[in-house]
C-alpha cells in the first residue's frame, strides 16, 4: 500500500493531470498524476489494460499546500449524489493551480 498514490479506474485523457479525484461525496481524496502506458503493457504481456490511473492522495496533497502557505478548506460529509450533480458543483471549486521554480 503506497502511502502517497493511490490507484482509480475513472477514465482521464492527456492533460488531466493535476485535476481533482472526487469521491461519491465530491470531497477530494486525491490529485491526477498519471495513467499506466497501456501500449507499453500490451508490448510486455499481449494485454490491453483500461483505466489503470493514479493520484496523489489527499492528505499528501493537503502536506504540500500547507508546505508552500496556500490556504484550503475542507467540508461536512454530504450524502451520496450522482456524477453529474457532483461535477456540476466541482466547477465552483476546481482552478488551474501552476507552482513555478525560481
Amino acid at each position: 500500500d503506497d502511502t502517497r498514490s493511490l490507484q482509480f479506474t475513472a477514465p482521464i485523457q492527456s492533460g488531466n493531470s493535476g485535476g481533482p479525484v472526487l469521491d461519491s461525496d465530491g470531497a477530494v481524496v486525491g490529485v491526477v498524476s498519471s495513467k499506466l502506458n497501456a501500449v507499453r503493457v500490451h508490448e510486455m504481456t499481449g494485454d490491453i489494460p483500461q483505466n489503470v490511473n493514479f493520484a496523489i492522495k489527499g492528505a499528501l496533497a493537503r502536506s504540500f499546500l500547507d508546505a508552500v502557505g496556500v490556504d484550503w478548506q475542507s467540508r461536512a460529509p454530504r450524502s451520496t449524489r450522482g456524477a453529474a450533480e457532483i461535477a456540476a458543483e466541482a466547477r465552483d471549486f476546481v482552478v488551474k493551480i501552476e507552482c513555478q521554480g525560481e
